[in-house]
Formats: C-alpha cells, sequence, structure tokens
C-alpha cells in the first residue's frame, strides 16, 4: 500500500495553537504539493535555517530554484513557556500579499499558501545578498545611514 502525500489537517487545541509533528522533507514536499510548486517526479532538498524564535523556516531547493518555507511554531523557542496561536502564520502571508502589492520590492514574493497546515512558501532571499538584519544589528553593526535609506526607498518606491 502506498502512503499518501497528503498530511491531515491540524486541529486546534484548548490554547488555539496547532499540534503539529516538526517538518521533515515528505512533510515538506507533500505542503509544496498542495500548494502546486513542486513538479510531477521533481526532487527537492531541503534543511532548517537557523534563527527561528516563533517558526520553523527552512530553505528548499529544487531543480533551477530556491524557495523559504515557514511555519509558525506553536510553542516558541524560548526558555520561558510561551505560546502562540498558529493562525499568526496565515495573517503573515496576508500582509506579504498586501505588501507586495503596494510595493513588490519590498517583501519576498509569496509563492503559495497551505493554510490548513499552517505553511506558506516565498522566496528565498539568500542572506550573501539580502543581509540578516537582526544579526547585523546583533553583532553591532548598526548604520544609520541604512536606516534612513530604507526609509527613504520605502517612502519613495511605496507611497
Amino acid at each position: 500500500m502506498q502512503a499518501s502525500s497528503e498530511a491531515e489537517p491540524v486541529e486546534p487545541n484548548a490554547v488555539g495553537t496547532l499540534e503539529s509533528a516538526p517538518l521533515d522533507r515528505q512533510t515538506i514536499g507533500a505542503a509544496l504539493d498542495r500548494m502546486g510548486l513542486r513538479r510531477p517526479g521533481e526532487r527537492l532538498e531541503c534543511r532548517p535555517l537557523d534563527g527561528g524564535v516563533s517558526s520553523e523556516i527552512w530553505l528548499v531547493e529544487l531543480p533551477g530554484r530556491r524557495l523559504c518555507l515557514k511555519r509558525a511554531l506553536p510553542r516558541l523557542r524560548v526558555a520561558q513557556l510561551w505560546e502562540a496561536p498558529v493562525v499568526r502564520n496565515h495573517y503573515e502571508a496576508a500582509w506579504f500579499r498586501v505588501a507586495g502589492g503596494i510595493c513588490p520590492d519590498a517583501v519576498p514574493h509569496l509563492l503559495g499558501e497551505d493554510e490548513p497546515h499552517g505553511m506558506f512558501a516565498m522566496d528565498y532571499l539568500d542572506p550573501a545578498a539580502y543581509p540578516v538584519w537582526k544579526y547585523l544589528l546583533r553583532d553591532g553593526h548598526a548604520d544609520p545611514a541604512v536606516s534612513a535609506l530604507v526609509a527613504a526607498r520605502t517612502w519613495t518606491e511605496c507611497s
């Protein structure tokens, strides 16, 4: 008997979060299939990206393209018990749609959403070309000129 690639939607628990197993290659492949982002027979490589406190974030490599898959965690990766509704993942995807419609260059392109399973896919922004601002700030690289440039660009391109 062949296993189905269609995972069952997760149900909210008592605190309104979704119970879910950690992501793996098979689960990610099934999500990409549901979003229509993988061609039949197309192999994928994937690895978790570091830095996610409130979400699982994965780099997914398909032939000729890379994307990022994101799923909100029901329990944040912090010392204290901190649970948060994972529906916030859907609202983040909705924000990408709205912001991308107003100023397309200001946000990664949203490629698809698997709302029943709490995941979405977006363009992968390689840190070599798009440094992670929170890491720059953490490492003491706070340049007011960069902040001014972001504000000016956002104002002129998005207004």
